[in-house]
């Protein structure tokens, strides 16, 4: 898989988890933006490990950095090891 279907796979993961319907971009801010707090994150970060078969280490997230949309791709994308 590459970033760019990375990007668009966790687009609707997030517009799911969101309810919201605003426009989804690189600079989104998942919390101010679309309404995100600690909980729906976990949950977000759950959903991710159960479809890809990964497991994140929560105490080395940086959540304040995590949730502008392209970080939070760029960190899952670390994770899974996607090809660029």
């Amino acid at each position: 898989m590459n970033k760019e279907n990375l990007f668009k796979e966790l687009k609707e993961l997030v517009t799911e988890l969101s309810k919201s319907t605003q426009e989804i971009t690189e600079g989104t801010n998942m919390t101010y933006d679309l309404g995100f707090d600690s909980i729906l994150l976990i949950e977000l970060f759950t959903a991710i490990e159960e479809r890809y078969h990964v497991e994140f280490d929560f105490e080395g997230i940086d959540f304040e950095k995590i949730v502008i949309y392209e970080n939070f791709v760029n960190y899952v994308a670390s994770v899974i090891e996607v090809s660029k």
